[in-house]
Order: structure tokens, then C-alpha cells, then sequence
């Protein structure tokens, strides 16, 4: 099993989105903190573990790390589906010749992408297990996307949506 969280870092005051990830990496280092797209944001990355409480475990100890020095910096961290009113025109992109590629490439999709999620790797010992543990995710997914409902503003707006994560 291998977690992957991607966090808003948020003003504490404003909660307005705050370009502190390169503080992070400063502050925090450790392999398991990501850089993303945007510097408002960071990745938390667990090593494959053997079950899902040492992943997460993992993922709750580093995560503490960064909220402590968020104290002391003026920042939270936000692990909502998307920033409910930020404006993409004033993110600050991370300075990084991968992401000024996609960019170059992406212009408007990426301007908008201002989401954020959860992503759950499962391994399997072999194939037939895979495929009916997909089966199965395939029956239940409408159940755990209306659990997932963490996004219904954006841009300042109430979108109807009540996932629009899942819509950009």
C-alpha cells in the first residue's frame, strides 16, 4: 500500500493560498515531501508498505512536521479538493523545467488546476486478484466519489457540483 496527499498551504489568517513550499523543503527535508505544480502546494509520498495504518502513519508523521512549522510561519495546510477562492491567475508556479514545460504546453488547463487529492496504490500478488479487486472498486466507486464530496466552490463560486474536483 503507498499514499499519496497533495496539500494546499494556506494563509492562517486568510486562508488565502501561500507559495511557502520551497520554506517547506528548506525547513523539512525528507524524501517523502514532493514538490507539485504550483508552489501554494506539496506532496506527501509514503514508501509501499504491507498495510494501509504504517502508510498512513507514515504520512501523519511527516504532515506534522510541516503543520509545526506552519505555527511558527503563519501557514496551514488544507487537504480540501480544491481552493475554494483562489483566483488561478495569481498562483506562483514551481520554478522547475518540468513544470514550466507542461505549462508551456497546458496554459489554460493548467491555470485552473488548482486540486487536490488523495491517491491510494494498492499492489496485488497476481493478476486475477488485481482484476476482481478492480471489479469490485468498479461496483462501489459512485459510493466513495459522493464520500469524496470535499469541492463544491470555486473560483469564490458555489459550482452546483458537489465534487468539482473530479469535474476539472
Amino acid at each position: 500500500v503507498g499514499v499519496e496527499l497533495e496539500v494546499q498551504i494556506v494563509d492562517r489568517a486568510s486562508f488565502e493560498l501561500v507559495p511557502a513550499s520551497e520554506l517547506i523543503f528548506e525547513r523539512v527535508a525528507s524524501p517523502l515531501i514532493h514538490k507539485e505544480f504550483l508552489r501554494s502546494m506539496l506532496e506527501f509520498v509514503s514508501n509501499p508498505h504491507d498495510d494501509p495504518d504504517s502508510a498512513v502513519d507514515e504520512i501523519r508523521e511527516i504532515a506534522r512536521k510541516v503543520v509545526e512549522l506552519g505555527r511558527g510561519e503563519g501557514f496551514l495546510l488544507s487537504a480540501g479538493g480544491t481552493h475554494p477562492f483562489a483566483e488561478p491567475e495569481n498562483v506562483k508556479i514551481t520554478q522547475d523545467s518540468r513544470y514550466r514545460r507542461l505549462f508551456e504546453e497546458f496554459k489554460e488547463v493548467l491555470r485552473n488546476f488548482l486540486i487536490y487529492g488523495l491517491h491510494i496504490h494498492i499492489g496485488f500478488p497476481e493478476a486475477d486478484t488485481a482484476l476482481n479487486a478492480y471489479n469490485m472498486f468498479v461496483k462501489y466507486s459512485p459510493l466513495l466519489l459522493a464520500l469524496s464530496a470535499s469541492s463544491p466552490f470555486f473560483r469564490g463560486r458555489n459550482t452546483g457540483i458537489l465534487s468539482y474536483r473530479s469535474k476539472l
